[in-house]
């Protein structure tokens, strides 16, 4: 991989990192604000805890061995606007607290299009990033 690549690769795993990262703050606030939910919001927190930690160790894995790592098209823009929206989200919650119940019922949705779309940027960076054979 060379140094350009090398460089937006490593922008692109800061990145990914940090929306880990925020999606647990996100569920932690979740837990807070949800008392009566908070074993499920304090499960998904830790998810995103871990998933934020083997991030940094795939970050580490691909400049340790990036003679053997490519990076193809990856849009570095797509997670920027997805980690403002995310930090959007936490800053609401955490200042409008507790919600109605059908408040509760439209976080769970934003929840889960937050992993979606999470799942895709995931799945394109595995897409973007290959292994060579050499």
């Amino acid at each position: 991989m060379n140094k350009d690549n090398l460089k937006k690769a490593n922008q692109i795993f800061d990145k990914l990192q940090h929306i880990e990262s925020l999606l647990g703050k996100f569920y932690g606030q979740c837990a807070s604000s949800f008392p009566e939910d908070k074993l499920l919001w304090e499960k998904l927190e830790k998810s995103e805890e871990n998933h934020a930690r083997l991030v940094a160790e795939l970050k580490k894995i691909m400049s340790e061995k990036k003679e053997k790592f490519e990076l193809w098209k990856f849009n570095i823009f797509a997670l920027k606007t997805y980690s403002k929206g995310l930090e959007l989200q936490i800053l609401l919650l955490e200042q409008v607290g507790l919600l109605e119940s059908k408040s509760y019922l439209l976080l769970v949705q934003i929840q889960r299009q937050m992993e979606k779309r999470l799942m895709g940027f995931k799945k394109n960076l595995i897409e973007s990033t290959c292994i060579t054979s050499s």
